[in-house]
C-alpha cells in the first residue's frame, strides 16, 4: 500500500517547465510587459523608470536562429515621473527618439547559463539610437500564468553600457551601466 501511494503521488507531482516545454509561436503582450531600469545619476542617487514595449514575438521552434525572439521598446514611453527629466531623456542627448524611435532586440542562440543569477542565457544584437552590439540577455525564469499553457512570463535582469549606444552626455555626473529589470508576458 506504501508504495501504491509513494507511486501515485509521484506521478502526479507537477514538475517545473523546462524551456523546452514552450514550443510553438509566442506573441508578446506589449500592455502586460514591463521594462524598469534604474541608473545611479550624481553617484548619490538611482534614477530609476520604465520604457513599454511596443511589439514582439518569442518562436521556441528557432531557439537557435536569429529568429528566436524580436523585441521593440518604444524610448517615446519613458517614464521617471519628472516630465523635465522624461523630456531631456528623449532628446538628442540621450535617446534622440525623432531620428531613433525603438529600441530593438533580436536574437539568437538559447545556452545555459551558469545557473547562479539565470538558467538561461539568449544571445542576440540589441540596437540603441542606431547602434548594434552584441548583446547576451540572462533569463531568469519562464512560467506559465495561472497554469494556463496558453500564456507565459519571462522575467530577468540585464545591464546595458550606455556607452556603447553612444549615449555619452556628460552634461551630469551619470553611471554608464543601467540595470533593466524586465517582465515579458506572450501568450500563443
Amino acid at each position: 500500500m506504501l508504495l501504491f501511494l509513494v507511486l501515485s503521488w509521484s506521478q502526479t507531482t507537477a514538475q517545473e517547465p523546462t524551456i523546452l516545454d514552450f514550443k510553438g509561436e509566442w506573441k508578446i503582450i506589449a500592455d502586460e510587459s514591463e521594462f524598469e531600469f534604474k541608473i545611479k545619476n550624481m553617484w548619490l542617487f538611482n534614477v530609476k523608470g520604465t520604457m513599454d514595449v511596443s511589439d514582439g514575438s518569442i518562436n521556441f521552434n528557432q531557439m537557435n536562429t536569429d529568429n528566436f525572439v524580436s523585441l521593440t521598446i518604444d524610448p517615446s514611453t519613458i517614464n521617471t515621473g519628472n516630465d523635465k527629466r522624461d523630456d531631456h531623456l528623449k532628446s538628442e542627448d540621450f535617446f534622440y527618439i525623432s531620428e531613433y524611435p525603438t529600441i530593438e532586440y533580436v536574437g539568437g542562440e538559447v545556452v545555459a547559463s551558469d545557473g547562479k543569477n539565470s538558467d538561461y542565457m539568449v544571445k542576440g544584437t540589441l540596437t540603441i539610437r542606431g547602434v548594434s552590439h552584441q548583446k547576451n540577455i540572462p533569463i531568469s525564469e519562464i512560467t506559465y500564468i495561472n497554469g494556463s499553457k496558453d500564456k507565459i512570463k519571462i522575467t530577468g535582469k540585464v545591464t546595458v553600457d550606455r556607452q556603447k549606444f553612444e549615449i555619452d552626455y556628460s552634461g551630469m555626473i551619470i553611471a554608464d551601466e543601467a540595470k533593466i529589470t524586465y517582465t515579458i508576458v506572450a501568450e500563443r
